[in-house]
């Protein structure tokens, strides 16, 4: 389980980059709606409404039924979104029907990329994207949006990127190394049964040669009994 500790949320600013695009179509929807009553002369489709008020009901409408569910779902969506720097690894935790968990170990990661579109600009926010080791060129591996924090945050993960990947290169040395002695033990092992072995051979000569077998049908050699 995580440590609510190490948990760290995003800039509330990106429920801004999130909603204001949906807002904007909202709001062209109703421009257009204005644009057909006053300009083309276009009728309410509800009788009895003069234009002026049928705009402002369709505004409210919009605002009430639409813009304000959004932008309570997106307020959700961002008090979803933890991420966090573990001792080994880099997760990512989001989701609000459909929990999802993305876990990077720091020796997997190879580089860490900045995408800001103009209202993340606007607003001071960038979007990280996490390319690893294996991964799909062209889809990162994490993408952590709505950082404000960026040039920091990028040290951070590289630093424990860099700390990782040299204990990993430690561990591989030490276990390499540590393999030495046993295969020299192995080997003198060998080398100690083959100097029994000769001296053996040296000091039993009636072992060097096969012993006589009789050949099949003839007699036994000679000194032998029956």
């Amino acid at each position: 389980m995580a440590d609510p500790a190490a948990l760290r949320h995003l800039d509330s600013k990106v429920k801004l980059v999130w909603f204001l695009p949906q807002a904007a179509l909202l709001l062209l929807i109703w421009l257009l709606a204005l644009a057909a009553l006053f300009v083309f002369g276009a009728s309410p489709p509800m009788p009895g409404l003069t234009s002026p008020v049928f705009a402002f009901f369709l505004l409210l409408f919009e605002a009430l039924f639409i813009a304000a569910p959004v932008y309570a779902y997106h307020h959700i969506e961002y008090m979803s979104f933890t991420y966090e720097m573990g001792e080994k690894e880099f997760i990512v935790r989001q989701g609000v029907f459909t929990r999802e968990t993305t876990v990077i170990p720091y020796e997997r990661i190879q580089n860490v990329n900045t995408r800001r579109t103009l209202l993340e600009r606007f607003l001071g926010l960038a979007t990280l994207e996490i390319d690893t080791a294996g991964s799909n060129p062209n889809m990162a591996e994490g993408v952590l949006p709505g950082v404000s924090n960026k040039d920091a945050l990028i040290r951070e993960m590289m630093d424990r990127v860099e700390r990782a990947k040299a204990g990993h290169a430690s561990a591989d040395g030490l276990g390499a190394r540590g393999t030495l002695p046993s295969e020299r033990q192995l080997l003198a092992d060998i080398l100690k049964e083959l100097v029994q072995l000769k001296h053996l051979l040296q000091h039993n000569p009636a072992s060097r040669g096969p012993p006589d077998f009789p050949k099949p049908g003839g007699h036994p050699p000679l000194g032998r009994r029956e």
